[in-house]
């Protein structure tokens, strides 16, 4: 398994609007994407996380590559990569 690990910040001013956009798009779209396994999101003022986790190194790439939010998005992605997953607990 390969997962695709996102750091992103976000204006707390717009917070909700982030949470909803999470919530309705980017929740949805990570679980229909090719090979999707589970994901987590998290974060705190101003700063989000994500795990999502795919069943190959290709279907995490994919994921990697698309994941670009519109310049209006309260979201802006700071860093994301794709790593192997070692161990789970």
């Amino acid at each position: 398994m390969y997962a695709v690990v996102v750091t992103a910040r976000f204006d707390p001013d717009r917070a909700e609007e982030t949470a909803n956009d999470l919530a309705t798009i980017v929740v949805p779209q990570a679980k229909a994407a090719p090979g999707f396994v589970r994901g987590t999101w998290c974060g705190s003022q101003g700063s989000g996380h994500a795990m999502i986790v795919f069943d190959t190194r290709e279907h995490a790439e994919q994921m990697a590559a698309a994941h670009t939010p519109p310049p209006e998005a309260s979201v802006r992605i700071e860093s994301i990569g794709t790593y192997e997953v070692h161990a789970e607990a």
